[in-house]
């Protein structure tokens, strides 16, 4: 069975890369992408994602008040979220909104996998 992910963040290079680079991987299946919090709540409401990648910094809505808003109506979703900021106010937004984990965007096709893997192994 795969893992049903839905990819928001506002670059579309960068959603456009992590889909081909997760298409490698069988058991993920990128079911929808998001350009903002906003959008990435309504396709959530229709695609009952497993595990949501969500950007932290993001116009519109931002990550962490998407992520709040989708944990309390999708509390068996899990957000892992990507963020270029490695600073300890990011890494304590996103866990305040309840991230399963926060990675930055540097990290390996491999670590982002496993992460996605332990995500949904707890939904």
């Amino acid at each position: 069975m795969s893992i049903r992910v839905l990819l928001v963040d506002d670059q579309i290079l960068y959603r456009e890369a992590l889909r081909t680079l997760l298409s490698l991987h069988s058991e993920v299946d990128v079911i929808g992408e998001a350009a903002n919090g906003e959008e990435a709540l309504r396709l959530a409401a229709m695609l009952h994602p497993d595990v949501v990648l969500m950007d932290l910094h993001m116009p519109v809505m931002d990550g962490a008040t998407a992520t709040r808003q989708l944990l309390y109506q999708q509390p068996t979703c899990r957000v892992i979220m990507l963020s270029t900021f490695d600073d300890e106010d990011s890494r304590t937004r996103g866990r305040e909104a309840g991230v399963a984990a926060y990675l930055l965007k540097d990290t390996s096709l491999d670590d982002l996998v496993e992460t996605i893997r332990r995500a949904a192994a707890t939904t």
